[in-house]
This record gives C-alpha cells, structure tokens and sequence, in this order.
C-alpha cells in the first residue's frame, strides 16, 4: 500500500492571503471611518443648515410681525370717522394702498357694533386664495360686505381686477357677526391685539388677525 504524503500549504501562499486579508481588514477599517466622517460631515451640514433656517424663519416671522402692527397702526390713525357708508370703491381703494405695499398679508378688514363689516383681499398674497375665494384668473382683489339683519343679512362678494375694474360679484345670505369674532372682542384703543390662530370665516383656513380699535368710533 502506497502511503499517502501530507498535505502542504505553501508559505508563499500563505503569505499572499495574509496580505490579502490585511488589506481587506485595512480597507473595511478605512471605509468605515470614511462613512463615519461622511455620515458625521452630513449631520454637521443638515444642523447648520436647520439652524439657518430656523434664524431665517425668525427674522421673517418678526419681520412680518413689525409690518402687520405697523400697517394695522397707520390705517388705525388714517380712518377717523365711520365707514359704514362710505362706497365700496373707496374703501378698496385705500385698503389696497396697504395691501401692495404688504403682499404678504392676507387682507384687511374693518366691523362695528352696527354689525357692518367690510374687507378686502389680496388674492395674490398665497396660492391657495384665489382657489378658496372661487375667483377668476385675472381677478385680483375680492372686497366682502356684510350688512343687514337676522334673516335679511347679507354677504356680498366683489371680485375687481388690478385696475379695480369690477369683474363679477355674488350675493349670498350669511350669519357672519363680527362683534363675536376674537379680534373685534379684544380690540382696544391704542393698542395693538395679536389673537392666537383661529378659523378664518370665509377661507376655513387657521390664521391670526392684528386688531385695534379705531379712535373716536365703535369700529376695529
């Protein structure tokens, strides 16, 4: 019987996949930490960037915040008399002054203890809002006048272009008391009053209202 001789692993093999191993431990170590530093690197870069926006946000927030008081301030001290019979064209037209030089707010509006309540707004100011106001494409300023009593009270909606050409309007029966509305019960004379978000009536969507009452009238 021929005896079989032992099996022998070559040292020069041996060796090479020891080297080999050595460089795939290295490089796995090395992509390791490179993933590490990428996936550390990119945690760094998103918290900078959220910190950025996060001071953006705030200094547009205050931004805003400044221009709705000022804005609220000045139209305050403008109108000194009852507008409850002042025509619709006229009222729009100085609403509007501000309102363009405020394209982010949403609207301005004026009611008194008589339950009149005028406003005019911006359909341009979000692109949800001519959409939510069923306006038409080249409508630019939807003015709403609510006036009447119990049964007989009535919303009336006029929908202008930019040059206040009036496009179409509407005419529809509403129960809509802005006496009972936050900022009307909370408005004061020389003072400025922030509600906290609530429901807008005529766009059902949260937003909060800069009120004060005027001067010399029961309007705000």
């Amino acid at each position: 019987m021929t005896r079989q001789k032992p099996w022998r692993f070559p040292i020069r093999i041996l060796v090479t996949n020891m080297f080999l191993l050595a460089i795939i431990i290295t490089a796995s170590i090395a992509i390791t930490l490179q993933y590490n530093a990428s996936k550390k690197a990119a945690v760094d870069h998103m918290l900078s960037s959220i910190n950025l926006l996060s001071d953006h946000m705030s200094e547009s927030v205050s931004h805003l915040d400044n221009d709705a008081k000022q804005t609220v301030n000045l139209l305050a001290e403008l109108i000194s008399s009852d507008l409850s019979s002042t025509s619709i064209e006229q009222k729009s037209s100085l609403f509007a002054q501000f309102l363009k030089k405020r394209p982010e707010l949403y609207s301005l509006y004026i009611g008194d203890i008589q339950e009149n309540f005028f406003q005019l707004i911006n359909l341009d100011s979000a692109k949800d809002t001519r959409q939510l106001m069923k306006a038409q494409a080249d409508d630019r300023w939807a003015a709403i006048e609510i006036s009447g009593r119990g049964e007989n009270r009535l919303r009336q909606t006029y929908y202008y272009s930019n040059t206040f050409y009036l496009n179409h309007q509407k005419s529809e029966s509403t129960d809509f008391i802005p006496t009972k509305r936050p900022w009307f019960e909370a408005s004061v004379q020389n003072h400025i009053y922030k509600t906290p978000p609530y429901l807008f009536e005529h766009l059902q969507i949260s937003g909060q209202t800069y009120a004060r009452r005027i001067r010399n009238t029961d309007q705000a």
